[in-house]
Formats: C-alpha cells, sequence, structure tokens
C-alpha cells in the first residue's frame, strides 16, 4: 500500500497493470499527489493512466528503463 503522508517527486509507471494499482491505493490522486509528476513507460500505460486521472503525464520515448529515466532527466532540468 502506498503511504499516505508522503509526498512523490515522481511516480513511474512501467506498465498499466502498476497504473491500476497505485489508482486502488489512493483515493484521490488528483488532490493528494498534486506537487507529483507522472511517468508512464509508453502508449499503452499511459491510455490507462489518462482513463483514471487528468493529472498531466511524462512519457519515455521508448518502452525501456533508460526511456524512463532519460524522460525524468529531461523533466527535471526543465
Amino acid at each position: 500500500q502506498i503511504p499516505k503522508d508522503r509526498d512523490y517527486s515522481y511516480v513511474i509507471f512501467g506498465s498499466s497493470a502498476s497504473v491500476r494499482a497505485f489508482f486502488s491505493n489512493v483515493e484521490n490522486v488528483d488532490q493528494e499527489k498534486e506537487e507529483s509528476r507522472f511517468i508512464c513507460i509508453g502508449k499503452v500505460t499511459a491510455k490507462t493512466f489518462r482513463s483514471l486521472s487528468k493529472e498531466a503525464i511524462i512519457m519515455a520515448d521508448t518502452y525501456t528503463v533508460e526511456g524512463i529515466v532519460r524522460a525524468l532527466v529531461r523533466d527535471a532540468g526543465e
């Protein structure tokens, strides 16, 4: 279960299953995690995320861990 008393800079999703698990454990992500940035590994995962939240997402340019890391570094540098 996700601790509710913590703030997260980034929440990274490597699959649609991880998105669904996250939302099943967080009551209202749009209010509780408004300072967080959300990264999805690819289009399918992003589609699942968008079906559950209106929050903005960052998508990796390739469906790999390296793609996620590049997306995070690029976003953090902005």
